[in-house]
């Protein structure tokens, strides 16, 4: 079993709670991760239970200190961005892509990406529409989702 998780932006703590309930064979977090110290620290608890990969994606480079925090942490050499991994039998490729605002807003001159976020919106959409797969999800609705095998869905698992 493998678990897919994205944008917990700083809230892992349901992510080790499910992982180590359900012992999965390896989780891939799919960035957005923000963690507020380095990455292994932060998943110390599961290192021992499960492999943790990573593909960065738009906001682990927002702040320098979330970037740091994630590229320079000891996971450091599990970034699968740009290359592929074997977990078991199963090869899986990572492509992310972190920008700052000054890339995507040259202009503009700033490290903001400029797109509105839940703090801005509030609609809270996310946490309303993605559900674990696997039965998990975070008890104050984190972004996140779990699923139990290559090719599961938002809406539940696909036969390969």
């Amino acid at each position: 079993m493998i678990f897919f998780v994205g944008d917990p932006h700083g809230r892992f703590q349901p992510i080790i709670d499910c992982v180590q309930t359900h012992r999965p064979d390896a989780v891939i977090l799919l960035g957005d991760m923000t963690p507020d110290r380095p990455l292994d620290e932060v998943l110390a608890p599961i290192l021992d239970v499960t492999e943790v990969y990573w593909i960065p994606v738009n906001h682990d480079g927002d702040r320098d200190e979330w970037y740091d925090r994630v590229f320079g942490s000891g996971l450091a050499e599990r970034n699968i961005h740009g290359r592929v991994v074997q977990i078991g039998n199963i090869r899986i490729a990572g492509l992310g892509g972190v920008f700052r605002g000054k890339i995507w807003f040259p202009k503009d001159n700033s490290d903001t990406h400029g797109w509105p976020t839940k703090k801005k919106n509030g609609s809270g959409r996310w946490e309303k529409a993605i559900a674990g797969v696997v039965g998990c999800h975070g008890s104050t609705g984190s972004r996140f989702s779990l699923a139990n095998s290559i090719g599961s869905s938002l809406t539940g698992p696909m036969s390969w």
